[in-house]
């Protein structure tokens, strides 16, 4: 015997509870992830659009919107640090950005996100888990 009322044993055990959080939940942190992973990859390099320096840590820009095709949301090519002029006051100022994009990673890899730009992609639970995990330990190497 241990000396405890069964009642004093129960209140020592803590239940650990996970949270399972819905898909469009996971795909918002995944999303908060990968512009925090561009950022970082980003962080020495001028705005995309304007090759401006940025005057603060700048947006996460796609070059193709995430609303037009899902397959290509967390796509690496596709997002890129642009000023929050440029992003957010210019619509990303598009022309500007293909161009140094094209400049930055080639015509093929640019044409591919446009090629792709009306794909759909159903995202999966275990896919986003992932990913996610994925993001966290390439985030880990930039800090």
């Amino acid at each position: 015997m241990t000396g405890f009322t069964k009642a004093d044993q129960l209140k020592k055990v803590k239940i650990k509870r996970v949270v399972v959080k819905s898909v469009p939940q996971l795909k918002k942190s995944v999303q908060k992830a990968v512009n925090k992973l561009v950022r970082l990859r980003d962080q020495n390099e001028p705005c995309m659009a304007c090759q401006k320096p940025c005057k603060d840590e700048g947006d996460a820009s796609h070059l193709v919107a995430q609303g037009s095709s899902g397959f290509l949301r967390y796509n690496l090519d596709n997002i890129w640090k642009c000023c929050t002029s440029c992003n957010r006051f210019k619509h990303g100022n598009l022309l500007e950005f293909e161009r140094n994009l094209i400049k930055k990673i080639g015509k093929e890899r640019v044409d591919y996100l446009w090629d792709h730009r009306n794909d759909t992609k159903q995202w999966k639970r275990p896919e986003l888990e992932e990913l996610l995990e994925q993001t966290k330990q390439r985030i880990k190497q930039y800090e």
